[in-house]
């Protein structure tokens, strides 16, 4: 009687489709893990390029330039508030101004005028 090798019948084809599928699987594997450390690289580079690791990059960038513009706004915003305040008080001038000069004009601030005038003046 001759000894079966344990390679040889119906177990080496059941053996041979397992190894068959873990090649498959361990190269689909190996893929899987290549497009992982790509995916990796890929993130580290945007992570860089958008300033998320170090201090250069488009964010900090942008968020320097927003500084900036915000500091100008500030600065533009005191000089409408001088520039509004000095147009509030020369209309109130001009009102002022022309009040005195309605009244002066019309006859009671002529009369009103004129009794300032002997009040003053009387003493």
């Amino acid at each position: 009687m001759a000894s079966r090798h344990p390679k040889e019948g119906p177990l080496s084809n059941f053996e041979s489709l397992i190894l068959t599928e873990l090649g498959q699987i361990n190269h689909k594997v190996e893929e899987s893990l290549e497009i992982g450390r790509e995916n990796n690289r890929e993130i580290k580079i945007l992570r860089t390029e958008l300033g998320l690791e170090g201090a250069h990059g488009r964010i900090p960038s942008l968020e320097a330039e927003l500084q900036r513009l915000n500091a100008r706004v500030e600065k533009q915003d005191i000089r409408v508030d001088a520039t509004e305040v000095a147009a509030i008080e020369s209309r109130a001038k001009h009102r002022v101004i022309a009040t005195v000069i309605g009244v002066l004009s019309g006859g009671l601030g002529a009369a009103v005028f004129s009794a300032i005038i002997r009040h003053f003046g009387a003493n």
